[in-house]
């Protein structure tokens, strides 16, 4: 699977942010789903880091909360599924991701490009003007990298 148009990728829908579609999921699901949200995660987070505009709290910490959310909802079910839905199956594709998604972790928090990003919004005059919240989200992510 390649495309984004996967029950467990794409937006959900319904009242209150939507839920997933629980029984359009099989154990099958979670690999090919979770490669796909990756990938296109570090597409988004690449864009980022690689942008030419001098760092902002728009083009770098306030995109950073905007990346990965395909990959959110296919984690979530993914976690739902591993806490309440086990099965030998399953535990056998947990084996198999646990690592991967480490590593793709690994990728964005060892991404120097984009802590490069991070650290100039963190150090610059900017900081000054921005809310309370956005001083917090900046100090977040700076301290997470």
């Amino acid at each position: 699977m390649t495309d984004l148009n996967h029950p467990l990728l794409r937006p959900w829908t319904g009242p209150h942010g939507g839920v997933p579609s629980f029984d359009a999921v099989t154990v099958a699901d979670f690999a090919p789903a979770l490669e796909a949200g990756m990938a296109e995660n570090l597409r988004e987070v690449n864009l980022i880091a690689d942008n030419p505009e001098l760092p902002t709290f728009a083009n770098t910490i306030e995109a950073m909360e905007l990346v990965g959310q395909a990959l959110d909802r296919a984690q979530r079910v993914f976690e739902i599924f591993s806490s309440s839905r086990s099965s030998p199956e399953l535990r056998a594709v947990e084996a198999e991701l646990n690592p991967r998604l480490s590593a793709f972790r690994d990728q964005i928090f060892q991404n120097s490009k984009l802590f490069a990003r991070i650290e100039a919004v963190y150090q610059s005059p900017q900081m000054a003007s921005l809310t309370a919240e956005q001083q917090r989200l900046t100090w977040l992510y700076f301290t997470t990298f």
